[in-house]
Order: C-alpha cells, then structure tokens, then sequence
C-alpha cells in the first residue's frame, strides 16, 4: 500500500460544504426563518393597509373641502353627489329631496349620463320608496337589493345616508354599485359606509353654513329695498306710480318671474289689481278677484297674515283664468297694513320650473310690505298735500279776482256811467254798451271764481 493511500483522507480547507453556514452571514433555522418572513409579510401587508387607508383618509379630506366649499344648498348636493361616487367608486350616485315627489328632474345624480326618461324615473321612484327603511338611522345599506328589495331601483347594492341639517332632514344620498376591476359590481364596505357619513355629515354642516349665508345675503338686499323703496317714488308721484314701484322692488329682490300689488275694489269684497310687474303684467292690470279662502291673495287680506304656496298656486294668486298662470308654480302674498289693518297685498310668484320660496323669504316680504305701505301712505298723503295746493291756489286765484279785477271793473263801470250822463246822445249810448260788455266781463269773472271754489276735486 502506498504511503498515500496510507494517509488518512483531509478535507480541502478551500473548499465548502453547500450545506455549511456562511460565517459571515446571520443563520436561523428554518422554523424560525419561516416565522420570520411571515412577519415581514405580515408587516409589509399591515404597511400596504395603512398606506391604503391614508390614501383614502386623504380622498375624504379633498372630498369635504371641495364640498364645504360650496356656498349654496344646491351646489353642496351637487358636490355631495360627485364626490362621494368618486370615494367609493360608485356606479352612480343620486340624491333625492326628503319632502318632494318621486320624479326624475328632482334628482341630483351622477353617472347616469345616458339613460332613457323610463329608467330614471324607476330609479326615481325606487330611491323614494327606499326612504321608509331608514327609520331612526342614518344610514341603510344593502347587499343584495334586487332579492331583499323588489321596488327597489335596478342595482345590485345600494348604500343611503340622511342629509341632516339644523331644519332637519333636508335630503338623502344614495350609493349604487361599487365598482370592482374585473369583476361584476358588488357590495359596499363597512369602511365605505364609515367614509361616507362623515362626508354626509360635513354636507349638512354646509347646507347649514350655505342657508345662513344666503339669509345674510336676502336680509341684506331687502334691507337695501327698504332704503331704496322711499327714495325711489318721485316726490311728486301719485300712488300708482308708488305702487309700481313696489311691484318692481318686489320682483327684484324676491327673484320672483310675477309680481302685483291689489287693493280693494269699489264694489265690496273684491280686489282689484294696480300695479304688476314681470309676467303678463299688462294683462294682470285692472283684473278684479274676490276676497275668499280660495284665493292666496284673498286669504292673506282677510286674515291679515302671509301666505305661501309651494306648488301649483299660480291660479291662487292670479286666476286660472289666465294663461300665464299655468306656467307659475311657487308663490307667495302677503296683507300691505295700515295700523294693523289690511288696505291690499303684495303677491309674487315664480315658474313652475324654479326653486320654492322659503321662509325666511316670506319673513323678509312682510318686512317688506310694512314699508311698502308706509310709502303708499306717503305717497298719499303727497297726493293729498299736493291737492290741497292746487285747492289753496284757486281759492288764492279767485278771491283776487273777487277782491281785485271785479271791484276794479265795477269802479271802471260807475265812472263810464257817470260820464255818459253827460254826453250826447249817441256818444252815451256807445259809453252805455261799454259799461255793459263790462257788465258781462264781472258776470264771467264771478262765474269763474265761483268755479274755481266749488271745483270737482271739493
């Protein structure tokens, strides 16, 4: 045997088992290496979840900003609408008024560019009907709407969030669909729901914010009215012209389509209209109504107090005689006073089409109708001061022709007389027919005087 095969067999120090551990590196076991990545896993899916949950955190920031920064009502829905479809990816999106009938034109709606009048007005009527499963909650949601809900609109899941303001229930927000890549839409989240009442929640704060706003706003231009309202009628204007005026103001200020005002008749029981501004005004002038419970004007002059009609009452307010007004909708009177006794009233009115007024607006047109009547009665007592000038004057006219031209004539008449008793014959009876055409002239101006003291304006 040779001395090599004798040797004993030494691993070669330069090479590696593939098995052995790296000295410079850490080593675990495998068991403890497998709990170890399932930490990182679960670390890096916790980090990919808190990043996902900021990304929306931060959509719901933008989402209210954006519509918080709306400064009226309908704006705020309109935002409303978009912003969440977009924070829950939403098929679409609608919002419905809590007091209004089912009807397509009365949705605020989103994503649902496109679709036919019959479908809207099944949506309509289903997201209408969904308003009784609410109850004391805040919110509705429901997985599976076309097997729990039979009425209900067609959509897979639907979400619904009350619209809550300091009135009370103004509107509820509906959520149809959510939107899944690659897949059919499905349910909606509990997160989604979470992200959305609070979303509801800041619309209301700012349909609150938005309606003081616009109350400042009303308050504001009807208080401009007012000082603008006497300083409009001329100083010498008559009462007509006054009352044109305040149908003008009116119609301004209460952003009105139809403005009147009427006063009582000659004949008892009935109104007559005086001045009419906006719509069909020239045909609403010298137009009669009775004082019945019927009418809208003819409520707020019996009883002294405003009137308002949401819907309809164009025929209330102007008769349904008229054509015009088929074509006006919201309305509202209220009794012109003079120390707390009703002498007429002023009616406005609006298209079909337009906003209701509200009650802030009808507080505001009472106010209004106050001053309006303070600047009838100005308007007047002008009239009458004006009268009794004209009145003055004559009688100043006439007792100087009485105290002065006639007494005058007369001295002229007894002088001519006396000279003509000393002439001859023919020149007095020329003097003669003088002093009697001067006769005539005192008989005239007498008549005239006479005239001008009993005047058809005594």
């Amino acid at each position: 045997m040779s001395a090599a095969e004798r040797e004993p067999h030494r691993p070669d120090p330069s090479a590696r088992c593939p098995t052995a551990p790296d000295p410079g590196r850490l080593h675990f076991p495998d068991p403890a290496r497998l709990e170890l990545d399932q930490a990182v896993e679960s670390l890096l899916a916790a980090a990919h979840e808190v990043r996902r949950a900021q990304d929306r955190i931060r959509a719901l920031l933008r989402a209210v900003m954006l519509v918080t920064d709306e400064s009226d009502p309908g704006g705020v829905l309109r935002q409303l609408v978009t912003s969440a479809r977009d924070l829950t990816e939403a098929v679409w999106a609608a919002v419905v008024p809590s007091d209004e009938p089912a009807r397509p034109d009365g949705m605020i709606r989103a994503g649902l560019q496109g679709v036919d009048a019959g479908r809207l007005a099944r949506i309509a009527h289903g997201l209408h009907a969904l308003q009784g499963l609410f109850g004391d909650r805040d919110t509705v949601r429901v997985d599976d709407a076309v097997r729990h809900l039979p009425g209900a609109p067609p959509a897979s899941a639907l979400l619904g969030f009350v619209i809550r303001t300091r009135r009370g229930d103004v509107a509820h927000l509906y959520l149809a669909d959510k939107h899944r890549p690659g897949h059919p839409p499905g349910p909606f989240t509990s997160e989604d729901e979470e992200l959305v009442q609070v979303l509801a929640s800041a619309a209301g704060n700012a349909m609150d914010h938005a309606a003081l706003l616009e109350r400042t706003r009303l308050r504001e231009a009807w208080r401009h009215a007012d000082t603008q309202l006497t300083t409009a009628v001329p100083g010498d204007a008559d009462c007509d012209r006054a009352l044109q005026v305040i149908a003008e103001q009116a119609l301004r200020i209460a952003e009105a389509d139809a403005a009147l005002v009427s006063l009582p008749d000659h004949a008892p029981g009935r109104l007559v209209v005086r001045a009419a501004a906006g719509l069909a005004s020239s045909d609403l002038l010298g137009r009669t109504r009775f004082v019945d419970a019927a009418s809208l004007t003819g409520r707020a002059y019996a009883t002294g107090r405003p009137q308002i009609s949401d819907d309809g009452s164009g025929p209330l307010v102007l008769g349904p005689e008229l054509p015009i007004a088929t074509r006006l909708g919201p309305a509202m009177a209220v009794p012109l006073t003079d120390r707390d006794t009703p002498v007429g009233t002023l009616s406005v009115a609006r298209a079909r089409t337009r906003g209701r007024f509200g009650d802030t607006e009808v507080e505001l047109l009472a106010s209004f109708a106050v001053q309006a009547a303070l600047t009838r009665c100005l308007a007047a007592h002008r009239a009458d001061d004006e009268r009794l000038r004209h009145l003055r004057d004559r009688d100043r006219i006439g007792a100087d022709l009485h105290d002065r031209a006639v007494h005058d004539l007369y001295a002229v008449g007894l002088d001519l007389h006396s000279i003509a008793g000393r002439l001859d014959a023919d020149r007095q009876r020329a003097v003669l027919d003088v002093v009697d055409r001067i006769d005539e002239v005192i008989k005239d101006v007498t008549n005239t005087v006479f005239g001008l003291r009993t005047g058809p304006e005594r």
